[in-house]
C-alpha cells in the first residue's frame, strides 16, 4: 500500500526543515552526478517538492522538469524561477506527462519511503530516460528482515524500508548498472535527535 503525506502546512517552510533535520540530500545526489553533468541536458525531478535537490543542477545550466503531488511545494519551487517545466502529478495513479521528452538524468529524493513497492516509480521513469542516462534515488533500507519492505508509522504516516536485495532485482531485471552506493544520515526527530540513515543509489541505464 502507499499513502500521501500533505506537505500543504509545511510547504513555505519546508527549505527550513531540510536545514534543521541536517539534511545533506541534495548536495549528496548533485555530487554523485557531478561527473557526469552536461550544460543543456535535461533532468526530470519525481518529487521536486520546493526545488532544493535541482537548485544545484540549474546553477550548471541543466534544464529542470519537475513532478509533484503537492500543488503548495509546485508553487514555492516555481517562486525559485529554476524550471518552467513545472506539473502536477500523483505519480501512484498517473503517468509521467513529459510524453514528447526523454532526459539525461532522473533524481528521486525522499520520494520512495512513501511506496510500499518502488517499482512502479521505477518503470515509470525507466520509460522517458534516455540510453545510458542516470538514475539517482534515496531509500531508507529494510535491515530488520528480507521482506521486500518493512513498515513503521511516523506522525500517522506510513513509511517504507526497502530490501537491497529486492531494489538490486528490479535494477537487474530493467538493466542497470550501479554506480554509487552512497549512505548518510540525518535527523530522524528534532526533539530526541534520532538519527537516521538515507542510502543514495545512483544507477545507469544500460
Amino acid at each position: 500500500m502507499n499513502n500521501r503525506f500533505d506537505y500543504k502546512d509545511i510547504a513555505a517552510n519546508y527549505d527550513n526543515l531540510i536545514k534543521q533535520y541536517n539534511c545533506p540530500a541534495p548536495e549528496i545526489i548533485f555530487d554523485a552526478l557531478s561527473d557526469f553533468l552536461k550544460a543543456g541536458t535535461k533532468l526530470l525531478d519525481l518529487g521536486i517538492g520546493t526545488g532544493a535537490s535541482s537548485q544545484l543542477f540549474y546553477n550548471e545550466c541543466i534544464e529542470i522538469y519537475g513532478l509533484d503531488n503537492s500543488a503548495e511545494m509546485l508553487e514555492v519551487c516555481r517562486s525559485k524561477r529554476i524550471s518552467r517545466n513545472l506539473m502536477l502529478c500523483d505519480l501512484l495513479n498517473e503517468e509521467i506527462p513529459f510524453t514528447n521528452v526523454s532526459f539525461d538524468y532522473i533524481i528521486c529524493s525522499g520520494v520512495l519511503h512513501f511506496f510500499s513497492d518502488p517499482a512502479l516509480i521505477f518503470t515509470k521513469a525507466d520509460g522517458v530516460l534516455k540510453k545510458r542516462g542516470f538514475f539517482a534515488f534515496t531509500i531508507m533500507e529494510n535491515t530488520e528482515n528480507e521482506s521486500c519492505f518493512y513498515k513503521e508509522m511516523a506522525s500517522g504516516t506510513s513509511v517504507y524500508y526497502h530490501n537491497m536485495i529486492y531494489i538490486n532485482s528490479l535494477m537487474k531485471k530493467m538493466n542497470y548498472t550501479e554506480m554509487k552506493n552512497i549512505d548518510f544520515m540525518t535527523l530522524k526527530d528534532l526533539e530526541t535527535k534520532e538519527q537516521q540513515k538515507i542510502k543514495l543509489l545512483m544507477m545507469r541505464k544500460e
